[in-house]
């Protein structure tokens, strides 16, 4: 009988192309080299954004693809919570209404 652990990695092995384009990407280009076809490669090396190096070796680390291929940082949430917006509470003033302000009488 085959190891269970072994069997496991197996399938998260086949299923990491499923996850990521870019494991499918390299592993098709890594193909097309090992067929001779090293025009089809440099040109999904490029798109990629990685070069006829890296896609050789195999060698990539994430920081080294060119920009536009890497994961696009998050944006900040401040803008959504309405921070510089003007409108927030503004300093000095409590965030619930005071009785006199409740009622319309001036302090």
């Amino acid at each position: 009988l085959a190891d269970p652990a072994t069997e496991r990695n197996k399938r998260m092995v086949e299923m990491a192309e499923k996850v990521s384009p870019f494991i499918l990407k390299m592993r098709i280009a890594r193909s097309l080299i090992e067929e001779g076809k090293e025009l089809e490669a440099k040109l999904m090396a490029k798109e990629m954004g990685i070069s006829w190096q890296q896609l050789k070796s195999g060698k990539i680390a994430p920081e080294e693809r060119k920009n536009g291929q890497q994961q696009p940082k998050p944006e900040s949430m401040l803008p959504l919570l309405g921070a510089n917006q003007g409108g927030g509470m503004r300093p000095g003033r409590p965030s619930t209404p005071t009785m006199e302000e409740e009622i319309g009488v001036s302090a």
